[in-house]
């Protein structure tokens, strides 16, 4: 009975609205701006550290420079629940083109993510990951922000559905794979719910991971179902694509560079005395500058060779660490004489052979045509 409460209560938190502004900042398994469908396992634990700037010039006022520093931890909670912290330490807001204006806020808004995910189903000879997440959100001082997706100070609603797909599941750290999320959002700036601003906020991507490097370019943005009131900023429909790249350091630190380039702007609309920016003048900025830290700890319920440098056999042990199956003898013989999770053992054990006879076959048929090619 107290199993059955408990997962009503995790459906209600996935798949009931919360406080949220569209998520800009992710740490965890995901890109920059697109979640994986995967989840950490059960006590795993990452912080990531952003920061983000860029440069828009004012027609006569002067160039407005942003920057924003983030703060953000990943727990895995369960197989399928994971919960994320993420906190604005520093953001530029750009108030002094105001009278009286700040430039700046410490700190920022807050935001804990709960994402319920990691479940799949078979296409093909591979998984479709699935999933989805929800948000609180409590804003900082300043809000409305000036060249900043729209955010206001209503309780804001955001409910997303994620999904992935591995073109090799058994090897998700080195498999090419594609992500979606997609949601609605409600920003609840008006007396009546249904006449707020309301929106779906829409990323997409494709990471191409190897041990070392991961390549990734994604599609995000927003499109307004219904606008915000007229004198709000960044009421406008955008979308940018962003190319990116990580370097994995070592097993636990990563280091992540990306760049936004804006490709899709919806005309200007604000109706504002104080808006810095004329008529047809977008409020998003053409680029944006990105970098990003990651860094993951042993915690008492996950093990992590933190500055242990990456390699084929490292990465092997991790990963079977990720599913529980712990590289002692103890742990590996109760793994295998639990019937359940025996089962599952030698399934995946297998599907690993077989993945490295294929390997091994590629590799065979074009050391084949090599030696062919320099006997001719």
């Amino acid at each position: 009975m107290k199993s059955k409460k408990f997962l009503f209560l995790l459906i209600i938190l996935v798949f009931v609205p919360y406080i949220s502004e569209a998520t800009q900042f992710l740490g965890g398994v995901g890109l920059f701006y697109t979640t994986s469908a995967r989840t950490y396992a059960p006590g795993q634990l990452s912080f990531s550290l952003y920061t983000r700037t860029f440069t828009k010039p004012i027609t006569g006022i002067r160039e407005i420079t942003s920057n924003t520093g983030v703060i953000c931890a990943n727990y895995g909670t369960t197989n399928h629940l994971e919960l994320s912290v993420s906190q604005i330490f520093y953001q530029d807001v750009n108030y002094d083109l105001q009278q009286d204006g700040n430039n700046y806020q410490i700190p920022g808004h807050t935001q804990i993510i709960l994402k319920m995910a990691n479940y799949r189903m078979k296409m093909g000879q591979n998984f479709l990951f699935f999933g989805g997440k929800a948000s609180i959100t409590k804003q900082g001082k300043y809000y409305n922000t000036f060249l900043e997706p729209y955010f206001d100070y209503g309780i804001a609603a955001q409910i997303e559905f994620i999904s992935s797909y591995y073109l090799n599941p058994y090897y998700p750290e080195e498999s090419p794979s594609f992500h979606l999320n997609v949601g609605y959002a409600n920003y609840n700036d008006h007396e009546e719910l249904m006449k707020s601003g309301q929106a779906i906020p829409l990323s997409i991507g494709y990471q191409k991971a190897n041990l070392k490097y991961d390549y990734s370019v994604e599609l995000s943005g927003s499109f307004f179902i219904k606008e915000p009131y007229l004198s709000a900023y960044s009421r406008e429909n955008y979308l940018y694509i962003t190319p990116g790249y990580k370097y994995k350091l070592y097993m636990g630190v990563h280091i992540g560079v990306a760049f936004d380039i804006l490709v899709m702007s919806g005309k200007e609309s604000t109706v504002n005395a104080y808006a810095p920016f004329n008529q047809d003048y977008s409020q998003y900025p053409n680029w944006r500058l990105n970098f990003k830290i990651d860094y993951a700890p042993s915690t008492a319920f996950y093990q992590i060779s933190t500055f242990e440098k990456v390699s084929k056999e490292t990465v092997t042990k991790q990963s079977l660490r990720a599913r529980r199956i712990i590289t002692d003898k103890k742990s590996l013989f109760e793994w295998v004489v639990d019937e359940n999770k025996g089962a599952e053992y030698i399934d995946l054990e297998l599907e690993k052979i077989r993945e490295e006879r294929k390997r091994a076959e590629q590799e065979l048929e074009k050391l084949k045509k090599e030696l062919e090619t320099k006997s001719q």
